[in-house]
C-alpha cells in the first residue's frame, strides 16, 4: 500500500464520516476546514489537526497528499479545480457539480493535471451489490434482460434533507435525481456494464406543498395546534429515538446536543429544520420514474419515491437464465436459476463498519482507496462515474418536458 495523507474540505456528515474512517485505519487527516468552529474543534480533538475557517487561507499551500472534498452541491466545482492544478489526488463526494459543464471541466482539468478523482458512488463498494455483481459476471445468469431499482427515501428523511434541508432546493443543489440518486444511476450502468442510449422521466412534488398543510396549520412547528400529531413534526422527527442516526446528522453543528437544546433550537424561527413541510422553499420532486435504454435492448427502470417508512433500496435483475433480488438492509442477495425452483442466497458480509452507512460502501470506499492509490484508476473515477451523471442531468431534462425522450450522446 502506497502511503499518504488526507485533508479535508467540508467537514458535515459526509466529509466526517470518510475522515474518521481513513483515521480509523491510521491515515493521517493532516488538514480540516470548514466554515463551522464546532466541527473544528472536534476535528482537532479527534485527529491533532490543523483547522481553517475559510477556503483561502486553507489553500495557500498544499496541506495533504488526497483532498476529500464534501461540501455541499454547489461548493464542489471551484475547490476541486484548484485543488487538481495543486497536485492533490481528489475524493470528491457526489454529485460532481450540479451543473454538467462543471462535471466535464473537472473531468478535463484532472486529465491535463494526472491527478485521479474518485467520485464517492459507495454503493459499488457495498457488500450486497459487490455480491450481485459477482453472481452476474459469472455468466451463470446469461444476459441482462431487464433490470429494476427502487429507492425508498423515508419520508422523514425526505423531509429533513429535500424539503427542509440543504437539498430541498434547485438554486442551492442538485435535482434530487442527482443529489440523491446518481447512486442509483451509477448502479445501473455499473451492474449492466453498457452505455445508455436515451432517458425519459417523469416527476412531481406532489405532496410537500402548502396546499396540502392540514387545516390551522402555521409556518412553524412550535406554534402549530398539529405538532403532537402531524408525522412530520420537527420535534417528532429530531427527538425520537428510532431517529437517532438521521438526528444526529441534523444535530452536528445544528441542533445542540441535549433535549432541551434541541427543544430551544426548533423552536427559533430561524432554524430551518423547525419549518412546516408544507411551508418551505423546496421545489425537487418527492416522487420520479426514470427507463433508460441501454445497448443490446436492455431496459432499466428506476423509481425515487419519498413516501417509505423504511429508508432503503430493493433491486431486481432479470436475465436469460435467471433472475437476481433482494435489498441491501436485509445483507441477503437471493436468487433463482431458471428451472430450479429452490430460491438460493448469500449472506453478505460487513467489515468495520463505523457508522454502517450505505450498506457499507462508505467504509469499503476508503478500504479500496487504500489499497489500490496510485495504481491503476479506482472502481468509481470520475470517467466511469460521468454516465451516471449524464443519465441524471438526462432524466431531468426528461421530467420537466412531460416525459420527453432524450438521447444521450
Amino acid at each position: 500500500m502506497k502511503k499518504f495523507s488526507v485533508a479535508v474540505y467540508g467537514y458535515g456528515g459526509r466529509g466526517k464520516i470518510y475522515a474518521d474512517n481513513f483515521h480509523t485505519l491510521g491515515i493521517d487527516v493532516t488538514a480540516v476546514c470548514d466554515i463551522d468552529e464546532k466541527r473544528l474543534k472536534i476535528a482537532k480533538s479527534k485527529y491533532k489537526s490543523e483547522t481553517y475557517l475559510n477556503g483561502e487561507e486553507f489553500f495557500q499551500t498544499k496541506r495533504a497528499d488526497v483532498l476529500i472534498i464534501a461540501t455541499l452541491d454547489d461548493g464542489h466545482y471551484e475547490p476541486c479545480i484548484r485543488a487538481l492544478r495543486m497536485g492533490y489526488d481528489i475524493i470528491l463526494e457526489k454529485p460532481i457539480s450540479m451543473v454538467k459543464a462543471e462535471c466535464e471541466e473537472i473531468k478535463k482539468v484532472a486529465d491535463e493535471t494526472g491527478q485521479s478523482v474518485t467520485v464517492c458512488h459507495v454503493l459499488r463498494y457495498a457488500p450486497f451489490y459487490k455480491t450481485v455483481k459477482k453472481l452476474l459476471d459469472s455468466k451463470e445468469f446469461g444476459e441482462i434482460i431487464h433490470i429494476n431499482l427502487t429507492e425508498g427515501v423515508g419520508y422523514y428523511h425526505f423531509a429533513h434533507s429535500f424539503v427542509r434541508g440543504p437539498w430541498r432546493n434547485k438554486k442551492i443543489s442538485a435535482p434530487v435525481i442527482l443529489a440523491k440518486s446518481c447512486h442509483d444511476m451509477d448502479m445501473l450502468t455499473w451492474l449492466v456494464e453498457k452505455k445508455c442510449l436515451s432517458v425519459n422521466s417523469y416527476g412531481n412534488l406532489s405532496f410537500f406543498r402548502k396546499e396540502k398543510a392540514p387545516t390551522g396549520a402555521t409556518n412553524h412547528c412550535v406554534d402549530c395546534p398539529h405538532k403532537n400529531s402531524c408525522e412530520y413534526s420537527c420535534f417528532k422527527i429530531y427527538l425520537n429515538e428510532s431517529y437517532e442516526k438521521l438526528a444526529g446528522l441534523a444535530r452536528h453543528g445544528r441542533l445542540g446536543d441535549s433535549k432541551e437544546e434541541i427543544v430551544k433550537s426548533l423552536s427559533n424561527h430561524k432554524n430551518l429544520y423547525g419549518r412546516c413541510v408544507f411551508a418551505c422553499d423546496n421545489d425537487v420532486f418527492d416522487h420520479q420514474a426514470v427507463t433508460m435504454q441501454f445497448e443490446n435492448g436492455i431496459i432499466g427502470q428506476f423509481t425515487l419515491t419519498a413516501f417509505t417508512q423504511k429508508i432503503g433500496r430493493t433491486l431486481h435483475v432479470y436475465c436469460e437464465k435467471g433472475e437476481i433480488y433482494g435489498d441491501a438492509e436485509s445483507k441477503k442477495v437471493c436468487y433463482k436459476i431458471f428451472g430450479d425452483h429452490q430460491e438460493k442466497y448469500v449472506e453478505c458480509t460487513y467489515e468495520n463498519e463505523i457508522y454502517a452507512s450505505h450498506g457499507g460502501g462508505d467504509m469499503g470506499i476508503v478500504k479500496d482507496f487504500m489499497e489500490n492509490y496510485g495504481k491503476a484508476n479506482m472502481l468509481s473515477d470520475i470517467h466511469l462515474s460521468m454516465q451516471s451523471h449524464e443519465m441524471g442531468f438526462a432524466a431531468e431534462e426528461s421530467a420537466l418536458n412531460d416525459g420527453q425522450n432524450v438521447k444521450l450522446d
